[in-house]
This record gives structure tokens, C-alpha cells and sequence, in this order.
């Protein structure tokens, strides 16, 4: 295991730095092979908008769709709320023994979870939502697939650079495994059918309509008139949370509950909110009668936060924030790209500047050439990949 500083932070402090995993060619082939197999299994399992590792799917994908249910939010007039999760270190906090394996090792289960600080009524509700079988059996995996991946996730060690000690782990996925996201993502849809059934009881679930069959054309909508739930969107650890209400206050409401259900369930796998400035927000587009009045009321303080009553985590504040840059774009409160493409025009002249002297003025470089670099230097930080 070796160490990389992430560039920010002090140097001396553990968490400054994130660990790369050196394994061997042969293995990381197996998991390739074996992750492959564990994807058509969380297929089965995960949610419409769960994205994150799915073939040909982009994280901008999530951030596209967000911007949609912001207009549609403005065209019906109603004001919305949008909750984007930050996790700590959910990679390192996988539960394992909850995942993989053919049979649920309840003990090793419980025993973890209280080394992390989990309280008692959170592991009784993760272990009653397993009803006594690992979520990769759940999700209906083959036997020998469950076998596979219980083996390949015991017994597991790293070793320190310059150190003789070795650590056994019994949590978390390898870093930079072709398996880590697919363990985590087992995981969290888990926690993200839990977590929309709870949504579903306190009618905070929000649909939007749309036609099915819609032919495309530019002439009007074709087809079925249906209602779709868009609740969350999630892409690996980034989770988004869509709220909707045409009364200000009746949102702020919404908001809250939704904020204490999300919390106790990030609690229930073991995962830990990350509740820094930055980290988890909230960002509020609110119109209509009152709405000004709860803007002020909202964004009074310097740091303006939404205090929240959990099960699990007691009383948590979450920040607000007018813009979040969130899954390859710029989230602004009120919708629109003006932001993200001032953005994005500054970081293409941004790569363009640093190679203008000793690249794009060079004489001896052909215009061919430099059309060929300026569309990979510069052009890639301006436009959206396809």
C-alpha cells in the first residue's frame, strides 16, 4: 500500500493523504471477469437513476437530469429543494460481511458496526432488512458467483511502504479494485430501497410526468401520459435528492424529514455523512407566495444551516449554498448554465495559456498539429463529452 498525498491539508495527518493499492496483474484480471458478473446482479437490484458504473453511462448524466427537474420545477411554478450527500471515505467503509459471501456472518456484522460507532437500533434495522441473507444473494447471484466473492473478499491484508507490520481488514474495498465500486454499489442500492420506501410512507417522493412512446417529434407529445418517481440520483457515492412542493414553507418541511430519513439510513450501512462546509447541502430554488420571506429567513446567517433531528445522529446541521459543482457540472439554486460556462470557458483558456508560448506560437508546429492539441488541451475543458 502506498500513500498519496491529496494536495490539500496537512501533510502529517492521515486523512490528507489516500492510499493506492499495488496487487498483482493476474488478480486484478480475475476481478475484471468476476465484476462483470457482480454488475449484472446489481443491475437487478439498483434504482432507475443509480448510474454510477453502469456501461456507457456518464456522471453528467445525473447532473443533465437534475437541470430537467429544475425546469420542470419552474414551469409548474413550484419551488424545489435539491439535498446532494457527501460521504467519508465510503469506499474505506464498505460492510463486507454484508455484501458478499453465501451466508450472513451476523456477529461479524454487529461487531464491526459497533467499532464504528454504529448505535444498536441502527444495526437491528440493517440486519432485520437483510432477513438473514447477504445482499449479493439478494440481488440473485449464482451460488458459485456468492462463493466467489466471498472468497475473494477474505482473509484480505495490505502492507505499509517501509513498514514490516501487515493489517488484516475485515471492511472496505482495495483501492483502485475493479470490484470496490461494485461492492459499494450493492451496498448503497440496499440502503436506497430502504430509503425510498421511507420516502414513499411520508409522501416525500417526488414525480414528474412524462409520455411513454413519446415518438420524438418535434409536432407535440405522442403517447401515454405517466407518472415517473425521481427522487434520487445517485452516481457511485454522490447521491442527490429531489424535493418538491408548491408551498414554500410546506418544502422547508419536506426538506427536514427527508434530511433525517437520508441520515439515519447513511447510518444504518455504516457510512458517515461527511456534514462540513462544501460537503452535504442543500440548495433551495423557491418561488411563489412566501417565498422571499423564506429566503430570508433561510440565508440570514453568514453560514447559513438547516438544523435536522435524527434518529441516529442527534441533531446534525446541514449547509446551504447557492451553487454545487456536483457530478461533472455546476448545480446554481435557481437553474440555467451561465455559471458552469463561464466556468468552463475559463478552464479552456485557462490549458490553453499554459501551453500558448512553447506549443501554439511555435512556428515549427503545423496548424494541423495545433488544431489536433488545441481540441485535446483546451477543447475538452469547454465542451461536454459525448
Amino acid at each position: 500500500m502506498f500513500t498519496a498525498f491529496k494536495g490539500k491539508g496537512d501533510q502529517t495527518r492521515c486523512d490528507a493523504h489516500r492510499g493506492l493499492l499495488v496487487s498483482s496483474v493476474l488478480g486484478k484480471a480475475l476481478r475484471a471477469q468476476l465484476r462483470k458478473k457482480t454488475m449484472s446482479a446489481f443491475d437487478s437490484v439498483s434504482s432507475p437513476l443509480q448510474i454510477g458504473g453502469k456501461p456507457g453511462v456518464s456522471c453528467l448524466v445525473g447532473s443533465h437530469v437534475v437541470r430537467l427537474f429544475q425546469q420542470q420545477s419552474r414551469a409548474a411554478n413550484c419551488s424545489y429543494a435539491i439535498v446532494i450527500l457527501d460521504l467519508k471515505e465510503a469506499f474505506y467503509r464498505v460492510l463486507r460481511p454484508a455484501v458478499v459471501g453465501k451466508e450472513l456472518d451476523t456477529d461479524l456484522i454487529e461487531h464491526i458496526m459497533e467499532e464504528a460507532g454504529v448505535p444498536p437500533q441502527a444495526i437491528e434495522d440493517l440486519l432485520c432488512s437483510l432477513g438473514n441473507q447477504t445482499i449479493l444473494r439478494r440481488a440473485g447471484a449464482s451460488p458459485w458467483l456468492q462463493a466467489a466473492m466471498g472468497e475473494l473478499f477474505s482473509s484480505t491484508w495490505f502492507q505499509l511502504q517501509g513498514q514490516e507490520d501487515v493489517v488484516a481488514t475485515t471492511t472496505g474495498s482495495r483501492p483502485g479494485d475493479s470490484l470496490a465500486d461494485a461492492t459499494f454499489n450493492l451496498l448503497f442500492a440496499h440502503m436506497l430501497v430502504a430509503l425510498t420506501a421511507k420516502l414513499e410512507q411520508q409522501g416525500l417522493v417526488t414525480y414528474i410526468s412524462w409520455y411513454k412512446g413519446h415518438n420524438r417529434s418535434p409536432w407535440g407529445a405522442e403517447g401515454i401520459l405517466q407518472s415517473t418517481p425521481v427522487s434520487d440520483i445517485a452516481w457511485m457515492d454522490d447521491l442527490s435528492l429531489l424535493l418538491q412542493d408548491a408551498d414554500p414553507q410546506a418544502l422547508l418541511d419536506k426538506t427536514k424529514q427527508a434530511l433525517a430519513i437520508l441520515l439515519d439510513a447513511c447510518v444504518t450501512i455504516a457510512q458517515a455523512p461527511n456534514l462540513k462546509a462544501g460537503k452535504t447541502e442543500v440548495l433551495f430554488g423557491l418561488v411563489g407566495r412566501g417565498s422571499r420571506k423564506m429566503r430570508g429567513q433561510l440565508f440570514r446567517d453568514i453560514n447559513p444551516t438547516l438544523l435536522v433531528d435524527t434518529n441516529h445522529m442527534g441533531s446534525a446541521r446541514v449547509g446551504l449554498c447557492e451553487q454545487y459543482k456536483h457530478l461533472g457540472g455546476i448545480i446554481s439554486a435557481f437553474g440555467g448554465c451561465s455559471r458552469e460556462i463561464r466556468c468552463r470557458i475559463g478552464a479552456a483558456w485557462t490549458a490553453f495559456g499554459k501551453h500558448r508560448k512553447h506549443l501554439f506560437q511555435r512556428p515549427d508546429v503545423s496548424i494541423g498539429d495545433k488544431a489536433v492539441l488545441l481540441d485535446s488541451v483546451s477543447y475538452t475543458h469547454l465542451t461536454l463529452p459525448t
